[in-house]
């Protein structure tokens, strides 16, 4: 039905903006989501992204709204599209899209088994289709090759890191939105750290304890059941709908027109919207947009009704029945047990990270240690530290920190092997380091500058 609707408004945007190029040489379409998958406008010469698309599929759908062969003639000459553009005003974002879309359909890389250089050949073959064209650090738009593309946005990220002392979720992959699904032995490494909260280090002997995390989402069908359960009822509003289709239909009643329809279902629908807002404790204001959107769905399946040639009762009695059993009750109930289950994932999350963050304010330090090694990232910033020492500060044995980066293979609870990818961003992470060490090269001399590298160090 989605698909359906999307599929509508694009046909109508479509008409709009063909309309709109016939008759201007120039136009900037803003299209609010719309005609971005689907439908392709082949005048368009660019297309401007001033929305947050995170998904690399959405991204590049838009880009070939533009990236297509256009033939055309102008003054009787005959001409054709040379080249299409996409702008993008967030450069990290962009290139880390650019990254996992060149790379994503890979089974290697899936399985996590793809080496640097295939990575770096696959951007190179979407470099064909695809040029990047970026301001370097001097302010000059130049074409990156795939090397770039790799190390630009971790370059950006690093001064940020940098500046944040490492205390900063940029250091963290997006395995971290799987917790639900962590090993028990990672779930006892970060019992085992400290916490990061207020920029500073915080012993909380409070467990992460996934299991009851994990038993919200778990437990999100029954409770989808359970509640819909509770706010149909005994399904009385069935009965009510059904007679007064038939009354509206054939007129017996005056007041029941298929004029006043709407408005009588409208009725039947509120002791069960008032049952949602007592489920689910919403505001006054939350219910009344509640009842206002079914209203209109009511409202548009009566006008259908009118306006059709063959007037089917039966038809409009089930589409009546569906908003309210579909549309309202079921779908509300699943999004609001969909909510909960986010709620209690984003919370585990941000402690996730909270007890990562303890850990990554250590690094500076660490890298501290390491001034006698040329080339410091996150395979070897520990290698130099005694096991004792590394303890101190981080809580864990280094063991147990190579399990967090590398990952590892386990057994889950039904017996089956699976693998555990680890939460850091390697090429953050060591982008970061090699932004700190340089800014230690910049603040190595007290006479010529008075920015201090322990201002860089977590206290």
């Amino acid at each position: 039905d989605e698909e359906e609707g999307d599929f509508k408004g694009n046909e109508k945007s479509f008409d709009k903006v063909k309309e709109a190029i016939a008759t201007n040489p120039k136009t900037i379409t803003l299209s609010c989501g719309q005609l971005t998958t689907g439908v392709t406008i082949k005048e368009w010469s660019a297309v401007l992204m001033l929305t947050d698309i995170k998904t690399p599929a959405q991204y590049m759908q838009a880009a070939f709204r533009a990236q297509n062969p256009f033939r055309f003639t102008e003054n009787g000459e005959f001409k054709a599209k040379k080249s299409a553009y996409l702008f993008d005003f967030a450069p990290t974002r962009v290139l880390e899209i650019y990254e996992k879309f060149a790379n994503g359909l890979n089974p290697k890389t899936v399985n996590g088994e793809e080496t640097e250089a295939e990575r770096k050949n696959n951007i190179k073959e979407l470099l064909n289709y695809f040029p990047v064209i970026s301001e370097d650090v001097n302010g000059k738009m130049v074409e990156l090759d795939a090397e770039k593309v790799l190390t630009f946005p971790n370059a950006l990220a690093a001064t940020e890191i940098v500046q944040a002392r490492f205390m900063t979720n940029l250091l963290f992959n997006d395995n971290i939105k799987g917790v639900f699904h962590f090993p028990k032995e990672v779930e006892e490494i970060l019992d085992k750290m400290d916490k990061e909260t207020g920029k500073r280090a915080v012993k909380d002997d409070r467990k992460l304890d996934l299991d009851d995390a994990r038993k919200v989402e778990v437990g999100k069908q029954t409770k989808i059941n359970e509640n819909t359960s509770v706010i149909l009822g005994e399904k009385i509003y069935a009965a009510n709908i059904e007679r007064l289709v038939d009354n509206a239909v054939n007129y017996e009643t005056p007041d029941e027109t298929l004029e006043s329809l709407p408005s009588s279902v409208d009725a039947v629908a509120e002791p069960l919207i008032a049952k949602y807002k007592e489920t689910y404790k919403l505001t006054q204001a939350e219910a009344e947009q509640v009842k206002q959107e079914i209203g209109e769905k009511i409202r548009l399946a009566t006008t259908e009704y009118e306006s059709s040639e063959i007037k089917d009762a039966e038809q409009l009695k089930q589409n009546l029945t569906a908003i309210i059993e579909h549309d309202f009750v079921q779908a509300k109930v699943e999004q609001q047990e969909t909510k909960a289950v986010e709620t209690v994932q984003k919370s585990k999350e941000e402690e996730v990270r909270e007890h990562l963050r303890a850990f990554t304010r250590t690094i500076p330090m660490f890298v501290m240690a390491n001034a006698s090694r040329d080339v410091i990232t996150i395979d070897n910033f520990d290698e130099q530290i005694n096991d004792e020492d590394f303890i101190d500060l981080t809580n864990i044995t280094k063991e147990e920190f190579h399990k967090l980066r590398d990952g590892f293979d386990y057994t889950d609870d039904n017996g089956e092997r699976q693998h555990f990818d680890g939460v850091f961003h390697k090429y953050k992470f060591n982008a970061s380091i090699a932004e700190f060490v340089a800014e230690k090269k910049k603040r190595a001399n007290y006479f010529e500058t008075d920015e201090d590298i322990f201002e860089l160090i977590p206290n």
